[in-house]
């Protein structure tokens, strides 16, 4: 089973430093906590977990995330209840609202765990009447709230079990889905703007999926209770050479007046020689790109997760009869300059897609390695950085 491709996001909550940043190590949806992330850092099921105080601690995620709630979706992750004086409410995540809500809460003051979708005050609430044993006992539980739009229903996982289902309030129509709020994870946002939240409790390797998972892929995530940080159970080839695939992908699918840019496209493999200056490498591959993806450098924010910095090199070159043409352009050959422009508007600021833990990739260098009249041969270097996923 493979879930990366359908992953959004994915919190981990290794962070734990002066920084209030909680990453998504999907790259796409960071957030931010309510305060320095090294105050939230705790034990957790899987490495490190973070701890909400239910007196104002939360993550905000810096927008409604509109996009995703417009469609199918599941938002699900691990969750420990901490004791506290008296049972309340409260909101694992969410926003509330009448006419739009999105929320999943426990409320121990009426034994319930309930998910409500609201979209053009169209309501529907998916709830349970008993909370499960689990949580009294203090124990890390798996949830998920899921909303299939295809089949019309709103589902409810607690561990290895639906809790609830239920179908969608008629006329609702999720495309319509709008809300100024934020998104919060361990508390919800109402119109008011000040979190809703009223007692303690963890959070631990949250994900949001674009569509409405299966019970067997709930399960497979749930994984007997001992959870699951790697989303796939199939043999990898590995993030670099995987991401020199990528790489080796967009290259190949350059064009320049309806002409491919490039004779080859490859990972490299030491192909150009330099006994005679390159020329015949350069008569067997140019036009050419070769893609070589490496780790640099580590970074850590506290004792916990390594962020590793992943160097994608691309070194591209071009000849031509013409003096001069290699490098600028001619009627032969598009040059490495126009090449170089379109491999920069590329790659920078580009990220691979759920599949890579990473950031996006910045163009952070670039140099001529072979210049002749008849031949130009240049190297340009992009960085991100790899946030690392143990395998489970």
């Amino acid at each position: 089973m493979d879930l990366r491709k359908d992953c959004i996001a994915h919190w981990r909550f290794e962070e734990s430093g002066d920084s209030r940043l909680v990453l998504d190590c999907r790259g796409i949806l960071h957030g931010l906590a309510s305060r320095p992330t090294k105050e939230l850092s705790c034990p957790g099921l899987l490495g490190n977990a973070f701890a909400f105080n239910g007196a104002g601690d939360h993550i905000n995620l810096g927008s409604s995330l509109q996009e995703h709630w417009r469609k199918s979706f599941t938002v699900c992750g691990w969750v420990q209840r901490i004791d506290c004086e008296q049972e309340v409410a409260q909101p694992l995540w969410g926003i509330i609202g009448n006419d739009y809500e999105n929320i999943l809460e426990i409320d121990e003051n009426s034994d319930e765990v309930f998910f409500n979708y609201v979209c053009d005050s169209k309501w529907t609430s998916c709830y349970s009447t008993v909370i499960p044993d689990s949580w009294r006992r203090n124990e890390w539980c798996f949830v998920a709230a899921v909303l299939d739009v295809e089949n019309n229903q709103s589902r409810l996982w607690w561990n290895d079990s639906l809790l609830k289902n239920t179908s969608l309030a008629e006329g609702t129509d999720p495309s319509k889905w709008t809300s100024p709020l934020p998104f919060l994870l361990g508390a919800a946002m109402p119109p008011g703007g000040v979190p809703f939240t009223n007692r303690p409790l963890r959070l631990d390797n949250l994900m949001l999926f674009g569509r409405a998972l299966t019970d067997e892929e709930l399960l497979f995530l749930y994984n007997g209770g001992l959870g699951r940080e790697s989303l796939t159970d199939s043999p990898e080839a590995g993030l670099l050479t995987d991401l020199e695939d990528w790489a080796c992908q967009r290259l190949a699918a350059m064009t320049e007046d309806g002409r491919s840019c490039f004779r080859t496209v490859a990972p490299w493999a030491g192909q150009i020689g330099i006994a005679d200056g390159g020329v015949s490498s350069f008569e067997r591959y140019a036009p050419m790109a070769f893609v070589q993806a490496s780790v640099e450098r580590l970074s850590r924010e506290g004792d916990y997760a390594p962020a590793l910095h992943i160097i994608l090199d691309i070194a591209f070159g071009d000849r031509s009869g013409i003096d001069g043409a290699a490098r600028r352009g001619g009627p032969d050959t598009v040059g490495v300059n126009r090449l170089f422009e379109k491999i920069v508007l590329a790659f920078d600021r580009s990220h691979p897609g759920p599949d890579f833990c990473c950031d996006e990739f910045y163009l952070s260098d670039a140099a001529d390695l072979i210049v002749h009249p008849k031949m130009h041969y240049r190297q340009v270097r992009f960085e991100a950085r790899w946030i690392p996923i143990p395998e489970s």
